[in-house]
């Protein structure tokens, strides 16, 4: 009885680890659909680079090294940021009815980070690579690098996902409104 004890405490007698926190940006709120972002163009469901391609919630400490990428052991996106990007995309009403059939918009998640320029400032930065494209010949007619960078309320998780949020209402915002315009420019799109 003593042996299977001991074994049992050797065995099973560490504590459990603890389940990673699961964030997403939220319910979809009136403040969401309150922008009325719609695209004139068609849009492409968001890709991203592959090391974006997962969960896992990553952050740089830019005063230490950076161009290292950490993440956070114990919290985790629901689904990989290009997913939640599309979501909140159409939870702002970018995905209506296009009127403008000729191009597509192509939008490429190249950056989805919390970053620390100390220990004490953090933000959240979202970078996409949006593409107007040409429906029938496949040509990229127009490219544009769109930055946006939100500062971080607490330097942890749960601030990295606040500002990565916004964030990605200013980056998707300002993607929407480059496309419209600049098919509105091209005589391929008309």
């Amino acid at each position: 009885l003593i042996i299977a004890v001991v074994l049992a405490g050797c065995l099973g007698g560490g504590k459990p680890k603890p389940s990673p926190v699961i964030y997403d940006f939220g319910l979809d709120s009136a403040s969401d659909k309150s922008l009325a972002l719609e695209s004139r163009l068609p849009l492409d469901e968001i890709s991203a680079n592959q090391s974006l391609d997962s969960n896992r919630m990553r952050y740089r400490l830019a005063y230490q090294n950076p161009a290292q990428v950490f993440t956070y052991t114990e919290s985790r996106w629901i689904s990989p940021p290009a997913e939640l990007l599309s979501h909140k995309l159409r939870a702002m009403g970018g995905v209506a009815a296009p009127t403008q059939q000729n191009c597509i918009l192509q939008l490429k998640l190249e950056a989805f980070d919390h970053v620390f320029e100390s220990k004490a400032v953090s933000h959240g930065v979202v970078q996409i690579s949006a593409a107007l494209v040409a429906s029938k010949t496949h040509q990229t007619i127009s490219r544009k690098q769109i930055e946006q960078s939100v500062a971080a309320s607490s330097q942890d998780a749960q601030g990295g996902v606040a500002a990565l949020n916004a964030a990605s209402t200013q980056v998707l915002t300002e993607a929407v409104e480059w496309g419209n315009a600049a098919a509105d420019a091209s005589t391929l799109c008309k």
